[in-house]
């Protein structure tokens, strides 16, 4: 009898990817799903925020979640857990993917801000190991230890109701299937000057 074949693996920075790129390209923010870390560089699960313009303009922030909306790094390096939890090995890959970034492409500190988008809570005893303190930002985190303060913790299922965190809180795990995005497309639309965001059903 012939087995059946295993389900293939959902790539969920792919899919946030795909919902990213389609909200902030109109908004001048270049998004990309694999960001160059070496000149030979293997496939990581990352994707790549770049800002075009010198400061955050108001149509950018209306959708970029807490922490990231924060920041004056003009690249924004996103690692996104869905099915894991905060652990020692998510904060080291997060922390080398930013070292394999800037040395690869020459950019200074500042210029680059990574994130670890986690959507599943962090336990207080992983934060308390790791040194993530909470931010006045709710589901913001931020480490004392000297070098893993250059990962912000972003907990979705914490962050607030606010509209700019909407589209990323649709990846917050156990509380929302992200499963229910893959037959949706965003379309951003204008009308009376402003800018108005739906959902049409498509096939991908």
């Amino acid at each position: 009898m012939k087995k059946p074949e295993k389900s293939s693996k959902i790539e969920w920075h792919k899919l946030l990817g795909k919902l990213l790129k389609e909200l902030l390209s109109p908004v001048d923010i270049y998004v990309s799903t694999e960001a160059p870390l070496m000149s030979e560089s293997p496939k990581v699960d990352i994707l790549l925020l770049r800002r075009n313009t010198p400061q955050w303009t108001t149509a950018q922030l209306a959708l970029l979640p807490d922490g990231v909306r924060e920041t004056e790094a003009t690249d924004i390096l996103l690692e996104f857990k869905y099915t894991e939890s905060l652990s020692d090995d998510a904060v080291q890959q997060t922390l080398t993917y930013d070292f394999l970034y800037k040395e690869h492409n020459d950019k200074k500190r500042e210029e680059v801000q990574s994130f670890l988008l986690s959507a599943r809570k962090p336990q207080n005893s992983t934060l308390k190991k790791l040194g993530y303190k909470s931010t006045n930002l709710p589901g913001v985190y931020r480490s004392q230890f000297r070098l893993i303060r250059k990962v912000v913790l972003v907990s979705l299922n914490e962050l607030s109701n606010e509209p700019h965190n909407a589209f990323i809180k649709c990846f917050r795990g156990k509380s929302f299937c992200a499963q229910k995005l893959l037959p949706l497309k965003p379309v951003i639309a204008k009308k009376n000057k402003k800018r108005l965001i739906c959902w049409n059903r498509v096939d991908y």
